[in-house]
């Protein structure tokens, strides 16, 4: 009886796992397509996508990024993403942690104003918020989208941040302020350190969303010199004909700081979203 049962457990383990695998080669099959269609020539991209190459182009990377004026490009998408990501930390941190600390009612309840923001749908603010940035001369402006992508992340991190701090007792911070330290000093030298976790998730998750954003750079940004990368990927596009391996090799060229962005701070990723989430 007890090897029966072993033998199920094994066999249904076995199941398991062969599923997964199933699913992991599911998820894995458009990066097989895109890495491929990458370094096919035109014809053989679009006869036969999925097929192994014949012959390998490489020289499809170095024909986009000249196309698609690679440097300029990274570059705003970089400056933008980047101005973005320290403006969302910098404020949800400190914000959540005198929302959470604090002792008045009135600071505390800012917490339901700040998680109220993500539930309003981007659509509902879109021509307003458009034409704010214009009477503030914010169109057009590297600087104005990263304005806007603070103001849109902000509830979602002060959300995580609260709820992880929130979790942290209070004879931590009583101790360090007996010894006469202020709420500046509390925070960078003992908050901050503690709240990597939710930093460093909320680092991944932004710059997944503001490095492969396409309809907020093209809303405010109308110079072609502004473009992000998102945006050339228009390039390759017409009414008469796409030009897929080009269009793929960009897909390539724009995935690999992202990747490694991932995969520096991955192990970061659970443990935040986790204690963000439950503890709030």
């Amino acid at each position: 009886m007890l090897s029966t049962k072993i033998y199920k457990q094994k066999r249904s383990l076995v199941a398991f796992e062969g599923i997964l695998v199933i699913i992991g080669l599911a998820f894995l099959y458009p990066f097989y397509i895109m890495l491929f269609v990458a370094v096919k020539s035109g014809r053989e991209a679009i006869m036969s996508p999925a097929s192994f190459p014949r012959e390998w182009h490489f020289e499809n990377f170095l024909i986009a990024g000249k196309k698609m004026k690679f440097f300029l490009t990274f570059f705003n998408s970089f400056t933008v993403t980047a101005v973005a990501v320290f403006g969302v930390v910098l404020l949800a941190g400190m914000a959540s942690f005198i929302i959470v600390k604090s002792r008045s009612k009135f600071v505390r309840s800012l917490y339901l104003l700040f998680i109220s923001g993500t539930i309003i749908p981007f659509f509902t603010s879109m021509v307003p918020l458009i034409r704010i940035m214009g009477d503030l001369n914010l169109l057009n402006s590297r600087l104005g989208l990263s304005l806007v992508y603070i103001g849109k992340a902000l509830p979602f991190a002060i959300f995580l941040y609260a709820g992880f701090i929130r979790s942290l007792p209070n004879s931590i911070i009583e101790s360090v302020q007996i010894d006469g330290a202020n709420r500046w000093q509390t925070y960078w030298s003992i908050i901050f350190p503690m709240i990597k976790p939710i930093t460093a998730t909320v680092v991944i998750v932004d710059v997944l969303w503001f490095w492969n954003d396409f309809l907020l750079p093209l809303l405010t940004l109308g110079k072609r010199r502004l473009n992000t990368i998102p945006m050339v990927q228009n390039h390759f596009h017409n009414e008469f004909a796409t030009q897929w391996e080009l269009s793929f090799a960009v897909f390539v060229l724009a995935m690999i700081p992202v990747l490694l962005v991932f995969f520096a701070l991955q192990k970061y990723v659970v443990s935040g979203m986790t204690s963000g989430a439950l503890k709030g």
